[in-house]
């Protein structure tokens, strides 16, 4: 990865995670209630950037890019589809990480210094291969 990179996922990671919490609210409320089209609009958007963020080799539903917009989704379809995609970008950012000799985490990136690149420690059970 590339500092760009970093930048890049952790930006599409904040969005991701915002619009899942709002999500998450609404689907305990109202699950079955269908999004209007300006939210499908923003968040068929956050999941174009976390596509790109992600490459095929880390999507984590196959077949599938975006919502329908002629089947509008329930507030429940988004935030699990929102959750799969939060579990996928901390597979990357696991892949993408590594401790130094005192025990810290730093992004492994090719264009900085680890020390100016510093990351949060995997999720306990996530796996580092």
């Amino acid at each position: 990865m590339k500092r760009n990179d970093v930048d890049r996922y952790q930006r599409v990671q904040s969005q991701l995670e915002a619009f899942h919490r709002e999500f998450e609210g609404l689907a305990k409320k109202t699950p079955n209630a269908a999004l209007n089209t300006f939210k499908l609009k923003i968040v068929n958007q956050a999941i174009d950037d976390a596509n790109g963020v992600l490459g095929k080799d880390f999507l984590p539903i196959r077949d599938f890019a975006q919502f329908n917009d002629e089947e509008l989704p329930s507030n429940s379809d988004v935030s699990m589809v929102l959750a799969q995609y939060l579990e996928a970008m901390e597979v990357l950012r696991c892949r993408n990480i590594k401790r130094d000799s005192i025990g810290r985490w730093y992004w492994d990136v090719d264009d900085a210094d680890h020390e100016s690149m510093q990351a949060a420690e995997p999720r306990m059970g996530m796996r580092l291969d």
